[in-house]
């Protein structure tokens, strides 16, 4: 009883229009034979001379084209309410995205404005304790006591991996003619004395690459100030390369060469 009275309540949807329309098309086609078959059967008893059986044929005719006609103005209302509930169902798609975006920006504004101040100065202070604490350890390393080892950094090895070289060989496919041997550039596709060869070409060949050097992940991390020209909570440390890239970019160097 209670899923009837829900089936009763849901809202009707475009998909249940659509449905209907679906089936008075269907109905339209069975209705459209019935009236091919009722003309073939009118005609036949008027040639014969049958006044009632053409009679007959002609009610039952007038009766297709008047149940034509009402699904037809049925399915034009159909089509109406579906055109109608798709931009319905279109609209409540568009209010709750709309919803969910308010959400989420109360919540982006949040998170920035709120928690990532906090997050921000925990992490700049924890990374500011590991620079300090690496700094001793230096300290310790650069006089070290005799017959002591040097104290791991405690940060894992971040560097770039050695690339070794590489030969990468080249297999071509030539065509060859079976007698002869001879390499051909033109031959006809029929002739049973040429052959596909596989013969070795120039190797491809990467040069090997060193490993780079340590970079320590506390020098990449940068913690910019909520507020716009506020001093950074950690400023992000430029390593050499990273200089010499820009005086290149920037022309500094080639300019030093030119003068």
């Amino acid at each position: 009883m209670k899923n009837a009275i829900k089936a009763i309540l849901r809202a009707r949807t475009a998909a249940d229009v659509e449905t209907d329309i679906a089936a008075l098309v269907s109905a339209d086609a069975a209705r459209a034979a019935k009236l091919a078959e009722l003309q073939a059967a009118r005609t036949a008893a008027v040639e014969a001379g049958d006044v009632d059986a053409a009679e007959g044929h002609e009610l039952k005719l007038n009766r297709l084209r008047l149940e034509a006609e009402a699904a037809s103005v049925r399915k034009a209302k159909l089509e109406a309410e579906a055109a109608a509930l798709r931009e319905a169902e279109a609209e409540a798609g568009r209010v709750a995205r709309y919803d969910a975006a308010r959400r989420a920006s109360a919540e982006r504004r949040k998170f920035i404005v709120e928690t990532y101040p906090r997050l921000a100065q925990e992490l700049a202070e924890l990374l500011g304790k590991a620079e300090d604490l690496g700094r001793t350890i230096a300290e310790a390393n650069a006089d070290l006591p005799a017959g002591r080892e040097p104290i791991a950094s405690g940060e894992p090895h971040r560097g770039r991996p050695a690339k070794p070289e590489q030969i990468i060989p080249n297999v071509q496919k030539v065509r060859v003619h079976r007698k002869t041997g001879q390499t051909l550039l033109q031959y006809r596709l029929d002739d049973p004395d040429v052959v596909v060869e596989e013969r070795a070409g120039s190797p491809t060949i990467i040069s090997a690459e060193p490993a780079g050097p340590h970079q320590s992940i506390l020098k990449e991390v940068h913690l910019p100030a909520l507020e716009y020209g506020a001093p950074a909570l950690r400023q992000r440390v430029v390593s050499e390369d990273e200089k010499l890239g820009a005086q290149l970019r920037n022309g500094m160097i080639g300019a030093a060469f030119v003068a």
